[in-house]
């Protein structure tokens, strides 16, 4: 806020070495806010569902469907989680991080992603 550092957290990013879960890098901006949400993987041609349905409390996407979000299924964050059990590609923040982000941003925030 002003220029300063007002939070900072560990996340996890998309899967390391698959190119259709890698979070992309570039310069963005989130393009809205939505408070719970259920999130849905590809459709499976043969059952015509979801690959998964994830409902989160927090969502704030900038590309497409990607965006930070909480992640409460996950036990922890941070490290390299994302070279084994990364996400979708998705930001997958804490539960409580991601509310501190959703109330402090409004839509139109820069999201740069780089690796």
């Amino acid at each position: 806020i002003n220029g300063e550092l007002y939070m900072d957290t560990a996340c996890v990013t998309g899967l390391e070495g698959s190119a259709k879960r890698r979070t992309p890098c570039g310069f963005y901006y989130v393009y809205m806010k939505q408070r719970e949400r259920d999130l849905k993987g590809e459709i499976d041609p043969e059952t015509g569902e979801p690959s998964y349905v994830s409902h989160v409390s927090y969502w704030m996407p900038f590309y497409y469907g990607y965006g930070l979000h909480d992640a409460s299924w996950r036990g922890s964050f941070g490290g390299s989680i994302y070279l084994y059990s990364g996400s979708h590609g998705c930001i997958n923040l804490p539960t409580s991080a991601a509310a501190t982000l959703y109330e402090n941003i409004e839509a139109g925030c820069p999201v740069l992603c780089f690796y």
